[in-house]
C-alpha cells in the first residue's frame, strides 16, 4: 500500500512541476499517461500480492481511493489543458 500512495504523491508533484504555466507537449502527455498507468497497475496488484484471505474490505477501499486519485489527476490535467489547445 505504501508504494501506491508514494506513487500518487510523486505523480502529483510531477504534474505540478512539469505542467504549471504552459501547454503540454506530446512528451509531457505521454509521461503523464505512463505515470498514471503505473499507478493503476500498482493499485490493481494490492490484493494480488497477498493471499485472497488477506484481501480485506479496507484494502479494496484503499485500492479504489488510489484509482479515484489517478482519475482526479487526469481530470485536473485536462482542465489545465483542454482538448483543442495545442502546445506552442
Amino acid at each position: 500500500m505504501t508504494r501506491a500512495y508514494e506513487a500518487i504523491d510523486k505523480i502529483r508533484s510531477e504534474v505540478t512541476t512539469d505542467y504549471a504555466g504552459h501547454q503540454p507537449s506530446a512528451v509531457e502527455l505521454s509521461r503523464l499517461r505512463s505515470s498514471l498507468h503505473a499507478l493503476r497497475a500498482a493499485a490493481s496488484h494490492i490484493c494480488d500480492a497477498l493471499p485472497l484471505s488477506h484481501c480485506t474490505p479496507e484494502l479494496l477501499q484503499a485500492e479504489s481511493a488510489i484509482l479515484l486519485a489517478a482519475t482526479a489527476e487526469v481530470q485536473a490535467f485536462r482542465r489545465r489543458h483542454p482538448l483543442g489547445r495545442r502546445a506552442a
